[in-house]
């Protein structure tokens, strides 16, 4: 793979993604003070539950963590 961001080959296609990029974010009311909300909610749930990402662990870990997340839960 290669990147080709800023490629001036590309500028034309680069402009009309960065442009339909905005008419989505426009049409769905999203902007960057809800993305990083969003951001920061799912940062805090995490720490309250680290089971929330268990899928990046290896089994070994996450019976792990399952162990203990039940423990310290009571």
């Amino acid at each position: 793979m290669k990147n080709i961001y800023g490629d001036p080959n590309y500028t034309e296609i680069q402009t009309e993604l960065h442009n339909e990029l905005e008419k989505l974010r426009e049409n769905y009311e999203d902007n960057d003070l809800i993305s990083q909300a969003f951001i920061e909610d799912y940062y805090n749930r995490v720490k309250e539950n680290p089971l929330i990402e268990y899928w990046k662990l290896p089994p070994s870990e996450m019976q792990k963590l399952y162990q203990e997340y039940i423990k310290n839960r009571n």
